[in-house]
């Protein structure tokens, strides 16, 4: 694996797929993953090259797209399956660059709903009702 990798990285940057590289290697992602695990620099070099071949990828969207103007339906169809391949690998990988939403960005919409019995009601507005005239509603400055 040692002696293969500078070309595995150039193979992955380009675009290439890997499995293709590993199987002319006889190798197999296993051994790619263990080489990985055990060398932090190489394991940096790996996730470089991926980075790379995602920019390859969107690189290759527009020209893609502007070579099938005027085409028959199949060959539109075949690279906009193409194209959507890219895009779907460039989101997945590079989600902050090219993902459908934003990163970090979380939205949890949550409503409970308590079902009580009318007496229950009344008590509970009793409770809160006593709790409000116990300790008043401090007023905003200016509105005295």
């Amino acid at each position: 694996m040692r002696k293969v990798f500078p070309d595995l990285l150039t193979y992955i940057s380009e675009g290439k797929p890997i499995r293709q590289f590993l199987h002319q290697h006889n190798l197999d992602f296993k051994t790619l993953m263990r080489f990985l695990d055990q060398r932090p620099e190489q394991r940096h070099q790996y996730s470089h090259a991926r980075r790379c071949m995602v920019e390859a990828y969107v690189a290759e969207i527009v020209p893609m797209s502007d070579a099938v103007i005027g085409e028959e339906m199949n060959v539109v169809t075949a690279t906009r399956n193409a194209v959507d391949a890219r895009k779907w690998v460039a989101g997945k990988l590079a989600p902050r660059e090219y993902g459908d939403q934003p990163g970090g960005v979380v939205i949890n919409n949550q409503t409970n709903v308590m079902v009580v019995s009318e007496d229950r009601l009344k008590e509970l507005q009793a409770v809160r009702q006593k709790l409000l005239v116990a300790r008043p509603i401090a007023q905003a400055p200016g509105n005295t």
